[in-house]
């Protein structure tokens, strides 16, 4: 039987083809499109409370509006926040598996990951 080098905690991942990629949209796992339904805090709430919080929610909307018509007027643009955003995912991923890693680690030393975190002169916010 042949024994693979890839390391354990690599071999549970799905393999690249499966995962979507960094540029598609995030789906949360705990939203079901199917599932949405009249937020709680209108399930009794009277006409004129969902008028004033329909109001208030397009002001909202109308301000975002107008922040991002400043952001664009400065010369950002939209595709450079999608950039951004898909760096910050790809930088938690691989976040993840070096906390993972400093965990295994911590477990075969027999140490907290604190003392491992140490160990790397890692500071508390890295």
């Amino acid at each position: 039987m042949e024994t693979s080098t890839t390391p354990k905690i690599l071999q549970s991942r799905r393999p690249r083809s499966l995962r979507p990629s960094p540029s598609s949209s995030f789906k949360s796992p705990l939203i079901k499109t199917e599932e949405k339904k009249v937020s709680v805090q209108f399930e009794n709430a009277s006409v004129e409370d969902m008028k004033k919080a329909t109001l208030k929610l397009w002001q909202e909307n109308e301000d975002l509006k107008k922040a991002i018509s400043e952001l664009e007027q400065q010369g950002y643009e939209e595709s450079q926040l999608k950039w951004y955003i898909d760096k910050l995912h790809e930088y938690n991923e691989i976040k993840d598996i070096a906390q993972m890693v400093m965990g295994r680690i911590a477990v075969i030393e027999l140490k907290t990951v604190r003392e491992v975190h140490e160990d790397f002169e890692m500071k508390d916010d890295d």
